[in-house]
């Protein structure tokens, strides 16, 4: 017989034994021990390694833990000490070097009973399978009545509650005794009885009369005066229309983040009315843009003649948005001959803003306070709309990088 089969046998036993999880370790150890290839009953079958050495083969279990382990498999009488006088453990050799006994822990008990072990747990097997089918069985009659009382209309007994907790307790429970579910099956054919009789009060249908069709072909065609109509049938069907058969939630899952451009009518229109306030922009891009995009162009590409590095626009994009940046820009280009680094200048307009002041002479209000200035209509215009997109799409395809030469600042006129 193999070794690991009987280990199995005595795992699924263990607690019809009396047995522990690192019981089955220490008899785990002691098999490992034994000769490889299939144990034979009629040969030594004793393990007699020192516990020094088996304890490798345990996990390193604690000495006095596997002696307990072993007295406890001694008790189950699936093996039997058998140690020297002073408790030592060894094999008795003759003089070819053949073991002809040994002193130690010996397993003929535990293949012995190999047998009674399988007969065991085929029994309890079959019982857990039995036990299953009869919960199933007793699960499915309930549904299957409670499906007819809806569709019957009938009221409901008032112990009908009790009996779907009783019933659900039950099946869910691991060790229900089946005489607990012989009761609730009782119950259910109470409940079943109680059930009126449905009557159908269709009358029956009689044979309509048969009439021959004559064609001009001369074939004729027998038809009936009124075609009989099946009598309605009061099976239910086995799932609801709303039901697809499964017992668990359903999970909805999460929309698609779509990046496709959407049309921004309300910068389009924001801007083809506020576009000429911004006075020194307007003048070099007499056309208002007419997309986000474009915008996000134009003001990269203004603000290359200001000498304003990439950095500094998505910053002041990021906070005051597209509108405040171009404001914010414009007023830099307007006083540009008065501004020695408009870098800094810009960023210095940001840190005051930041600081609860107005900036770019007063056209942007500082953060908490909302003004209703010409610029501001424009602002609420462009992003009024659900479809605005955000800085980081409209960045998206100018944040490559630039380099500005001194010649842009000087395109504007600003001192070298």
């Amino acid at each position: 017989m193999d070794r690991w089969d009987l280990l199995s046998v005595v795992t699924a036993l263990r607690k019809e034994l009396g047995l522990a999880d690192r019981d089955i370790m220490v008899l785990r150890a002691h098999l490992s021990v034994l000769p490889h290839g299939l144990l034979d009953p009629t040969r030594l079958n004793i393990s007699f390694m020192s516990v020094s050495e088996i304890l490798g083969r345990a996990c390193g279990m604690d000495e006095r833990r596997f002696r307990r382990g072993e007295a406890r498999l001694e008790a189950a009488g699936l093996v039997a000490r058998r140690l020297s006088a002073n408790g030592r453990r060894f094999p008795e050799r003759n003089v070819e070097g053949t073991i002809v006994n040994a002193y130690g822990i010996d397993l003929a008990p535990l293949l012995a009973c190999y047998g009674n072990l399988l007969d065991q747990h085929r029994r309890i097997e079959e019982d857990r399978l039995a036990l299953r089918a009869l919960k199933n069985a007793i699960s499915a009659r309930f549904t299957a009545v409670m499906k007819t009382l809806a569709a019957s209309a009938a009221p409901l007994p008032h112990w009908i509650d009790d009996l779907r907790e009783h019933l659900r307790n039950a099946i869910r429970r691991k060790a229900t005794p089946q005489h607990e579910l012989r009761a609730i099956d009782a119950r259910i054919s109470e409940l079943e009885n109680s059930i009126p009789p449905i009557v159908d009060d269709a009358p029956s249908p009689r044979p309509a009369p048969i009439r021959a069709d004559s064609h001009a072909s001369g074939t004729v065609r027998i038809t009936t005066e009124s075609e009989p109509r099946s009598a309605p049938t009061t099976s239910q069907p086995d799932t609801p229309p709303d039901d697809d058969g499964q017992t668990v939630r359903h999970i909805e899952s999460k929309q698609k983040e779509r990046n496709s451009p959407t049309p921004c009518h309300g910068l389009e229109t924001g801007i083809d009315g506020n576009w000429q306030q911004l006075h020194t922009m307007a003048t070099y891009y007499p056309a208002p843009p007419s997309s986000p995009h474009q915008t996000a162009k134009i003001l990269f590409e203004f603000s290359s003649f200001l000498g304003l590095g990439t950095n500094t626009v998505e910053k002041a994009i990021e906070s005051l948005g597209l509108l405040g940046a171009l404001i914010a820009i414009d007023y830099v280009a307007e006083n540009i001959s008065k501004i020695g680094k408009p870098q800094s200048y810009l960023m210095s307009m940001l840190r005051c803003r930041e600081q609860g002041e107005a900036i770019a002479g007063g056209r942007l209000p500082p953060v908490n306070v909302r003004r209703a200035s010409g610029r501001d209509q424009m602002a609420r215009a462009m992003y009024a709309s659900k479809d605005m997109p955000s800085p980081e799409q409209v960045l998206s395809p100018y944040m490559t990088g630039r380099h500005y030469t001194r010649a842009n600042t000087e395109m504007l006129g600003a001192p070298a």
